[in-house]
Parts: structure tokens; sequence; C-alpha cells
């Protein structure tokens, strides 16, 4: 779960893309689904994609959806935006400022920014109600403030969960985990945290802002995981093979405390949002061109995210080790300080002939779907390593904040798709030299684990496919919820 800090003015989104529809019902929809999503990145694209792949299910030509934008969506979605209003879906955007501007930080400032804007979208629900039966409104895992609206209008409440079937089950757990140790914080448990369906979890592998009880991330997520119990369902970014045992545990009611009812919960994942113009994205020509000289999976491909890059201290240690290990590799290095700063003196002069340092962001699907990359050095925003298992790509986790020391653990425990390294959480997250090298040598090498971590990513790399295709458990599952919000709306009708 990453955020990122939006500062465009409300409604400019519209101003600028005249391909953005205004907000209108069609003449010919029968039922309207309304989405809010988060304008974080890597919530915002994947769940516009759900709304997309809702409207392509056998249910979904009876849909109407419209996409209510709580805030500026980030300069870097508006590509997938244009795509989509421009797809022939039955699909339109609206601006919903919130009462004042905001920036956002963090699931604190997102959570307030859905309850400021609860007034604003309870009217744009109304508008549309005039005109169709809103069958349901889906809203961002951090989006609970929502659900007031959704019953005031009665209206059946979604959420979508950005990460994976293990986070939800904590989520949903902790309330009663806040009720067992009320006055001690993560970090200074001895023992591992314990949730139904999920392996022990360290706690210095619990997501950031559970890691400080006094502040307002500790608080924000236990005042949204206990109104989690009055959704009509959950929709997850993941699928049900992958991730059994939580998915089984929430289903059981086991998570929830004090016998309070679990929603349905369906696993409609992998969510890769795909962008009709990234085809043509001039950005990343260079880095592709690049990729086509280079041997099939002999390049490690770095990148960690969209948000946050590495600092001066470990992009050096970094480099050091990267430069020992002998790889091929691209470095999409995204930081606030000069490459000059970034890298030891010297370093891509020494690697040119086997390397790319590329100073910015670069498509990470288009990368990964390349056959030169075999490796993937990932910080573990969940969204990444989707599209890694998607791609057939292992990873090595250098996990950084929010929820991804425990993704790490999915990755290299349950999925054993992954080559775990020393990450030292206390130090800033610092890997030594030494610690990548070996990595590296692994995750790319031909010693009996880095078979093992291959051969296991290509089984979870078609689980992943067949989820999705006819037939598929996501397929199925996604088909099911429009069933259902279809039926829903029929009998209001």
């Amino acid at each position: 779960m990453n955020y990122i800090v939006s500062q465009a003015p409300v409604g400019s989104l519209q101003q600028e893309n005249q391909s953005v529809r205004s907000f209108e019902a069609s003449p010919m929809a029968k039922i309207g689904i309304v989405f809010a999503p988060c304008w974080g990145v890597s919530h915002f694209e994947p769940m516009l994609e759900v709304a997309k792949r809702l409207l392509l299910t056998p249910s979904g030509a009876r849909f109407s959806v419209t996409i209510l934008l709580v805030n500026p969506p980030p300069e870097s979605a508006r590509s997938f935006i244009r795509s989509l209003a421009s797809s022939g879906l039955d699909l339109t955007f609206h601006d919903i400022p919130p009462s004042e501007p905001r920036l956002v930080r963090g699931p604190p400032d997102i959570t307030s920014c859905y309850s400021d804007s609860r007034a604003a979208v309870r009217a744009a629900v109304s508008d549309l109600l005039s005109s169709v039966p809103v069958a349901a409104l889906v809203f961002d895992l951090f989006g609970t403030p929502l659900i007031d609206v959704a019953r005031d209008l009665n209206v059946a409440p979604y959420i979508y969960f950005a990460s994976t079937a293990a986070l939800l089950a904590l989520f949903l757990h902790l309330p009663a985990l806040d009720e067992k140790f009320p006055n001690v914080e993560f970090e200074e448990m001895v023992q591992d945290v314990v949730v139904p369906g999920v392996f022990p979890i360290p706690p210095q592998c619990m997501p950031t802002p559970l890691m400080d009880k006094k502040g307002r991330g500790y608080s924000c997520f236990i005042d949204n995981a206990r109104r989690y119990h009055e959704a009509r369902g959950i929709l997850v970014n993941t699928v049900e093979e992958l991730e059994p045992a939580p998915l089984a545990a929430i289903r059981a009611g086991l998570c929830l405390p004090g016998g309070a009812v679990t929603p349905p919960v369906h696993p409609v994942g992998p969510i890769i949002a795909r962008c009709d113009e990234e085809a043509g994205d001039k950005v990343n020509d260079e880095c592709l061109r690049w990729l086509d000289h280079q041997p099939p999976a002999s390049v490690v491909f770095l990148c960690f995210g969209s948000v946050r890059g590495l600092d001066v201290r470990l992009a050096k240690e970094a480099a050091v080790g990267l430069e020992r290990s002998g790889q091929r590799f691209l470095w999409s290095l995204q930081s606030p300080s000069p490459i000059s700063e970034l890298l030891p003196e010297g370093f891509e002069g020494r690697t040119r002939d086997r390397g790319l340092v590329w100073p910015g962001w670069v498509s990470q699907k288009e990368v990964l779907a390349h056959p030169a990359v075999g490796g993937f050095v990932s910080h573990c925003g969940w969204n990444s390593c989707v599209e890694s298992m998607w791609y057939g790509v292992t990873v090595l986790p250098w996990p950084q904040y929010a929820e991804q020391h425990m993704n790490e653990l999915v990755l290299v425990n349950e999925l054993g798709v992954a080559v775990a390294m020393g990450v030292k959480r206390a130090d800033g997250n610092f890997v030594t030299a030494e610690e990548l090298e070996r990595g590296l040598r692994c995750l790319m090498g031909e010693d009996e684990k880095g078979k093992r971590v291959r051969a296991k990513m290509a089984e979870v790399s078609a689980a992943s496919r067949r989820a999705t295709g006819k037939g598929g458990s996501s397929c199925v599952n996604l088909a099911r919820v429009a069933e259902e919000m279809a039926a829903a709306a029929d009998a209001e009708g």
C-alpha cells in the first residue's frame, strides 16, 4: 500500500482532459455501480481495473459504472484514466472535492478525506439514483466512512482491499489484538503476533503504521477495521489457490472478535492495471531497446515503487553489492538527489557493459514482461509482487514501509518465489553490499535454491493466469459479485 501526495487543484482533471465525460447516467443503463477509489496510484489504478473487469462480466452489460474522484488523482494515473474514458465502456468520472483541500500523506489523511467527502458523495449517488437504481458503492480499504452514505441511501457497501488475504486477516483481527495487548507496542513483544489462518508474524514485520500505537496511523487502522463487518462484501487482490489458509480463517469467522459476522470475501486477483497508452510510452524506449540486446533471463531489474526510492546511504551500498555480483542489471533509480550523489565514483563507467542506470520512472510491467529480465529486486509493494508473479520473475525482497515486510513473508515463506536477504529494519532497512551480492548470486545462479525458487515461481505464475482465465477462480468470483449486485438492484426495483 503506497501513498502519494496529491497537489492538483480540484476539478483540474476534467478541465485538462476532455475525454473524461461529465457526471450523467447513460440513458441505456439499468443498474448503477459507483466506485470511490483512493488516489494513491497503487490503490487507484487496480481499483479502476476492477471496475473495468466488472463491466466485462456476463452481468456487466447491465451496469453503468461511475468513478467518484474523491481527491484529484496523481499525475501518473491520468493516462490510465484517459485510456478508460475512451475505451467505449459504460464508465464515467466525476470530481468529488473534499470539504477543504488536503495534503495526503498516508492512511489517516485518506480516511479523513473520505470522511470529509461524505456529503458530496451522498449528493452524487442521490443524483444518480434519480436516473437508475444503484446496486453498490465500492471504496478503498481506508474508506469505511462511506459505509454511512451507503447505509443512508440503501446501497450495498463493498470494500476493495489492495493487498493480501493475510493482511486482511490481520486487519480484521486487529481490534482483538488491541484489546489483548493494550499497552504493549508490537516491536516490544518477544513472541510472534498470532492471527488466525496466518503464518506467525515476527513483531518487526508488522505494517509500519501499527508500530506506534500512539500514532494517527494506528488509530486509523483500528477505526477502519472495526467497521469492516458492515460491508456487504470485500474484493481482495489475491488468488484463491495462493492464500487458502487466511481465506479459510476469514470465512470461518475466526478473525473478527465477538462473534461478528464476516462479510463474504471475494479473491479477484491478480489485478494488474493495463493502459492502452503504455505501448507507446516513449520514456521507456531506451530501456527496452537496451533489454532487447541482453540474453534471455539474464538481467536483474531493481525498482522500489512509485513513491520512495533508496536514500543516498542505501543506494551507495546497493551499488557496491550490485557491482560485486557481476550480474547484468537495469536499475530504476528514483531519488530527489542527483545520480552523482547516489552512486560510487566511476560506478556507471565500470558497469556500462552489463548494466543501465535509469534516472527515474520506468514502466515496471513492460520491463518485467521482457524476456531478458530474470530477477527483480523489489520493495515488495503488493502490486509489484502481483506483477512479478504474473510475469514469472523471481524476487529479491528489500521491503521499506507499509505492509511490505509482511509481503516479503508471503513471497519467501508461503509461496517460495523469493530469496530472503538480511534487511535491517531498525537501521532504516539497511542491506549490506555483501548481503545483496549473496542474494543476487542465489537469485540468478544455478545452485539448487535458485532453481527451486524459479520452478516455484513458474507454478505460481501459471496459477495466477489460470485464476483470471475463463472458468478460473478469480473470474468466477468476480462474476458472482456482479450477479449479486444485479440481483440486489432487481430486488430493490
